[in-house]
């Protein structure tokens, strides 16, 4: 694949993998009250909408929504969902039409402002897991990589018709369901209390760090309301009713944030409380996957040109990098199976390159506290012999550079008609999915999903790690760049059938590269999270964030550095 830079998140992946059997840390976080566990509340929930059974018979979903605010109608909705984790949100009013969607790959919305923007970071995750539970109607979340725990026993009681009735409903024979408001068929609407609904709060979570709140009655077991603190949403679900056998909220009350290009806000209609009223649930018609795909640009992008482009460039980009010192911050999480923070360690390290060998790293603190003088000191000494090693091996190191380009050119030349094996694989395994121009921090780039080939047989372990990603990238079109890349392991891997090492599907990784003021790019954030198995009984979770900064320019020869030891008190 290419390399964002060399190192890229297949070696990320491998060596984390490894690291993992010597990282481990036991234990789990004491249960505070008794409550009943998530998976629990989530059976009870199941049982009571109509069954397990019936509920993972619904493969897809399409609901129509009328949208009234202060008691007028304002507009039309549709809402439509499709197993494993895929939903798609369409508010239309008399000035345009919002649309958010997310599927496994990717998060996006389109607003008022006709502008196309792929969401990034806690947004898109957020995006993502909201999608995950909601499609499969929270149905074998663990095996999606879902982490729940529950937070406590609350207090719905957001409006006085919030307790929710479980009344009939008409059913077309078509396989229709309607609501016309009517009251003397069957159809009764919300009954409205001025008691408080207690409900269990449940957190769902994600490795990532994404977070969403479910709050279930205590009374029926249903969702009565899904906050999302990244995302800045409250939504109340009221008046359940059966649907094809299942029960189904038929008013959706949606808070919305201040105007952003994502709200009704953004072009004069009012952001706050919207209510949703259904009007129809359609399912198992066939959604087409690409609903759920971003627009592709209406011009004719090619993306493997591109990409070849960037691989070319990239050897240069890579030298570039040696001639820089910088500073590299490290932080380790422990996330238990409840996607509690178990410990947390930061260390910041400065770094220097140096010519055809390993850069030299220098610890200056640990959880923001600097090393003492003393340790300081025997850091310095030892960074000090490093750099004269690296003075004693120099021809040695160029040597062993020199022979190893050779053996890379030698095997571009005879295996790989791309010229870049990485860039090759990446090619041959996977499928591009809607490329589309979008701003990116200012920047012009051209952005496309991933996702593995149909019928690719991979014939290397690389290729069957490439094989099983999917994801999202950014590129500068002028500079030839990758400027972010997110990647996530849509099935398990396994090496040596699973003996050696193991990682669980949700296995991800985040990069990111900024440009210098000179034209370089050099790596800014990476971020790894998993999930492994190692040796068929040891096994943990990972979460580790790299920063990078304090970008300083050097010839990149060890006579550049002199580092001046700390005072050491007597």
């Amino acid at each position: 694949m290419f390399r964002v830079p060399r190192r890229c998140f297949l070696l990320a992946l491998f060596v984390l993998a490894a690291l993992a059997a010597t990282a481990l840390a036991q234990g789990t976080a004491p249960v505070a009250k008794k409550l009943p566990s998530a998976d629990k509340i989530v059976a009870d929930y199941l049982k009571a909408i109509g069954g397990k059974k019936a509920a993972a018979a619904q493969k897809d979903a399409t609901y129509e929504w009328i949208i009234n605010f202060n008691n007028q109608s304002i507009g039309t909705a549709r809402t439509l969902r499709k197993t494993p984790a895929s939903e798609r949100l369409e508010l239309t009013f008399g000035n345009g039409q919002i649309i958010t969607a997310a599927n496994p790959r990717s998060a996006w919305e389109l607003g008022l402002d006709k502008q196309l923007r792929t969401l990034t970071s806690l947004e898109a995750a957020t995006a993502k897991l909201q999608a995950t539970l909601a499609a499969p109607h929270l149905i074998d979340f663990k095996k999606a990589n879902v982490l729940a725990r529950v937070i406590s026993l609350g207090d719905v009681a957001t409006s006085p018709s919030n307790a929710p009735s479980i009344t009939n409903t008409t059913s077309t024979n078509n396989g229709t369901s309607t609501n016309n408001g009517a009251t003397n068929n069957g159809t009764v609407k919300a009954n409205p209390t001025s008691a408080s609904d207690p409900a269990y709060i449940v957190e769902f979570s994600m490795r990532s760090g994404a977070r969403v709140q479910y709050y279930f009655s205590v009374k029926t077991k249903l969702i009565t309301k899904i906050t999302s603190d990244t995302r800045k949403t409250r939504i109340t679900l009221e008046d359940y009713r059966p649907e094809h056998g299942l029960l189904e909220p038929h008013r959706v009350r949606m808070s919305l944030p201040g105007p952003t290009n994502a709200t009704p806000a953004t072009d004069g209609a009012p952001a706050g409380e919207l209510l949703l009223v259904l009007q129809s649930v359609k399912q198992n018609t066939g959604i087409d996957d690409q609903l759920f795909d971003p627009p592709a640009a209406s011009e004719n992008l090619d993306v493997t040109a591109l990409l070849r482009e960037v691989s070319r460039n990239q050897d240069e980009t890579e030298n570039r990098v040696a001639e820089y010192s910088f500073k590299q911050t490290e932080t380790d999480r422990e996330i238990n199976s409840k996607g509690e923070l178990k410990k947390q360690t930061v260390k910041v390290y400065e770094v220097y390159p140096l010519p055809n060998r390993e850069p030299v790293q220098k610890l200056i603190s640990e959880d923001g506290v600097p090393l003492s003088p003393e340790r300081a000191a025997k850091e310095d000494k030892r960074v000090q012999e490093e750099f004269l090693k690296a003075e004693r091996e120099k021809e040695k190191d160029a040597q062993e550079a020199a022979r190893r380009r050779a053996e890379r050119d030698k095997k571009k030349q005879k295996d790989d008609e791309d010229g870049d094996p990485e860039i090759s694989m990446f090619l041959r395994a996977c499928d591009f999915v809607s490329p589309r121009r979008e701003r990116f921090e200012g920047r012009e780039t051209i952005v496309f999903d991933f996702r593995p080939r149909p019928g690719f047989k991979p014939k290397t372990r690389e290729e069957s790690l490439i094989a099983k990603l999917i994801g999202v990238v950014w590129i500068d079109p002028v500079d030839k760049q990758v400027i972010r890349l997110e990647a996530r392991l849509a099935e398990g891997f396994k090496m040596a059938g699973g003996l050696l090492v193991s990682l669980k599907p949700g296995a991800a990784l985040v990069m990111e590269q900024t440009r210098m003021a000179e034209g370089v790019w050099l790596p800014r954030f990476a971020q790894i999270n998993l999930s492994v198995k190692v040796l068929l009984f040891a096994g943990g979770d990972f979460n580790k964030t790299i920063e990078w900064s304090d970008y300083k320019h050097f010839s990149g020869d060890v006579k550049d550095y002199k580092i001046d030891a700390p005072s050491v008190k007597p």
